[in-house]
């Protein structure tokens, strides 16, 4: 019977942790109900796991490096389902309809779900405020928004990453 590495039962024991802690505590905290709370909490964990477990080692990093890439995949491919999955909960345009169709308990017309159309552009004001408060865009004269210096290196980071993948989207 093979044995479950020490190291990652702590980093899965971690998680459950990290996801119950905001499931009863975190989430009702308003900083922790914007993007940028909830990326700074991740962030923050990662960092912490990531000295955690560089530290549990008492042999030096070298022989740690196993488990340092071990409990940082594990918390990456978390905090990104959790950032997925936090992301869809948001205004989904989707979710907004079926809420709608549950709430009604009969049969929804068109007219009736008219209204949710304009959550798309909503949600597309609401990125671009945030992308302007982070310095990606700023306000243009022609009452739109041109890229930053930042936003041009975010821009070639992006045109590089779909150039290496192909110009496939990495996430399908």
């Amino acid at each position: 019977m093979r044995s479950v590495d020490p190291t990652a039962a702590l980093v899965c024991a971690y998680l459950v942790c990290h996801l119950v802690a905001y499931t009863l505590v975190l989430r009702w905290i308003p900083f922790f109900r914007t993007e940028f709370g909830i990326f700074a909490l991740h962030a923050t964990s990662f960092l912490g796991l990531l000295a955690a477990v560089a530290l549990r080692s008492p042999n030096g990093p070298g022989p740690a490096a196993p488990h340092i890439v071990l409990a940082l995949s594990l918390h990456g491919i978390y905090s990104l389902s959790f950032l997925e999955l936090w992301s869809l909960t948001q205004g989904s345009y989707s979710l907004a309809i079926l809420d709608r169709v549950a709430a009604s308990g009969v049969p929804v017309t068109l007219q009736a779900v008219a209204p949710l159309y304009a959550i798309g552009p909503t949600k597309r004001s609401a990125r671009s405020t945030a992308l302007v408060s982070l310095r990606l865009l700023r306000p243009a004269a022609n009452g739109g928004t041109a890229l930053t210096p930042l936003g041009s290196l975010a821009a070639r980071i992006v045109r590089f990453l779909l150039w290496f993948s192909g110009g496939r989207p990495l996430n399908r």
